[in-house]
């Protein structure tokens, strides 16, 4: 089958314009571990592309937690309820294991992960988004309890 020689700019056209939007999207991956720290007060925390410690024996694997990757655009919380990011979630696996992997705004923005399970203390951390992948670790503290002091 031959192409018209009057056809061949269209065809160009229609490839240039393909490729070229192909690559508008960026890409976003968040990976790590959550886990149950049940002796401790104070607040939970997310490690965000740090060395991650050492696993202790007080750190319990967290399976099944609520996990939400705002990302898009610059997080606020304001942005955040009334809907303005992308957000994509996920639940940590019976290791404490968690992978978000999705399209996103090609440039540099302010991300947030917010983590939560019931009778545990809710955290959301912002962080930079300026490569494709982030690493990482949750740690989870009980909320307070009746005759406790955190």
């Amino acid at each position: 089958m031959r192409m018209r020689k009057q056809n061949l700019p269209a065809v160009l056209l229609v490839l240039t314009l393909a490729v070229g939007f192909s690559a508008c999207d960026g890409g976003i991956q968040v990976t790590g571990r959550v886990y149950y720290l049940p002796d401790s007060k104070g607040y939970s925390q997310v490690l965000c592309d740090t060395p991650t410690p050492p696993v202790q024996t007080n750190f319990i694997p967290a399976s099944g937690v609520k996990i939400k990757l705002f990302h898009a655009g610059d997080y606020t919380p304001e942005d955040a309820v009334r809907g303005n990011l992308w957000v994509t979630s996920t639940t940590s696996g019976t290791t404490g294991e968690f992978r978000l992997f999705t399209t996103t705004s090609p440039t540099p923005f302010n991300a947030a992960i917010s983590v939560s399970q019931k009778g545990y203390k809710p955290v959301t951390r912002i962080f930079r988004h300026d490569r494709i992948s982030h690493d990482i670790v949750v740690f989870l503290v009980p909320e307070k309890t009746e005759g406790s002091n955190n």
